[in-house]
């Protein structure tokens, strides 16, 4: 579970960067 959040999160910081 921790796992998935983290790859989740991962997207998340990275597409906010990205923008």
């Amino acid at each position: 579970m921790i796992i998935f959040w983290q790859k989740r999160t991962k997207e998340i910081i990275l597409m906010v960067f990205i923008r």
